[in-house]
């Protein structure tokens, strides 16, 4: 591995593959460049993915650009699934990314292309924070999901428009505010220990919510962070953060 990580971090899929194509992102420029290679299930029709495939590019040059052009892996191995070994929307490990056939990106339906742009973005953003910037405890998890679903919004402000990113935001805040009635546990306990916890045997398991309900109030806060600092000092930070963490 490029890095030290947990077992948390890894995954691999088995199967009769194909490699479809090989990708060389960040060509022509002073960093090490990263191959992003697509594998497609052995007999499966191409012609109804090369929507998806294709797109990877686009969310994963944005991201290279906003945060000092450094992928943390010298590859991306993205590799297409029957839909009923997928139990999300995607599976992400260090320099992979597992996606379904059946969500995928298709000529003239518009929402559900939209959807999966989206989905893919999102979990795209796990490579920099979340596999390669971890949280150094679980007090800081929220952080890493906040930070990972702000690289979302950039695509969506950036390819998809600002109307649609204000639109996004507004229904996490709605949500947040709906279900935020007090008794929902904080992001974070850094005052509070297991044994004195209001909360007890569920102490430390609130990034478990079935609701999402964890995730959507973390990137709600980014935003929060993000409309303070203003977006430009917001994203040169966290483009020093990045770089600083590479050149370790």
């Amino acid at each position: 591995m490029p890095y030290i990580c947990s077992p948390s971090d890894l995954a691999f899929a088995v199967g009769p593959f194909k490699l479809h194509s090989t990708i060389m992102l960040g060509e022509g420029v002073e960093h090490e460049s990263c191959v992003l290679n697509h594998f497609v299930p052995v007999g499966h029709d191409i012609e109804s993915l090369e929507h998806t495939l294709s797109f990877f590019r686009i969310p994963l040059e944005l991201f290279y650009h906003t945060l000092g052009r450094k992928f943390p892996s010298p590859s991306m191995n993205h590799v297409m699934l029957p839909g009923d070994l997928i139990p999300e929307m995607a599976v992400s490990g260090v320099g992979f990314q597992a996606t379904s056939v059946s969500d995928r990106i298709v000529a003239g339906n518009v929402e559900q292309s939209q959807r999966i742009r989206c989905n893919i973005s999102a979990v795209l953003g796990k490579q920099w924070f979340g596999h390669f910037i971890r949280p150094k405890t679980m007090n800081d998890l929220w952080l890493t999901y906040g930070l990972q679903l702000w690289l979302c919004d950039l695509f969506v402000q950036n390819y998809i428009g600002r109307t649609e990113y204000l639109y996004r935001k507004w229904q996490r805040h709605m949500a947040v505010a709906e279900m935020d009635n007090g008794e929902a546990p904080p992001l974070a306990f850094h005052a509070l220990r297991p044994e004195g916890c209001i909360w007890g045997p569920f102490y430390g398991t609130e990034n478990m919510d079935p609701s999402h309900f964890f995730v959507t109030k973390a990137v709600a806060i980014v935003s929060m962070m993000e409309a303070r600092a203003g977006d430009q000092l917001f994203k040169k930070h966290c483009l020093l953060y990045t770089s600083d963490a590479a050149d370790e």
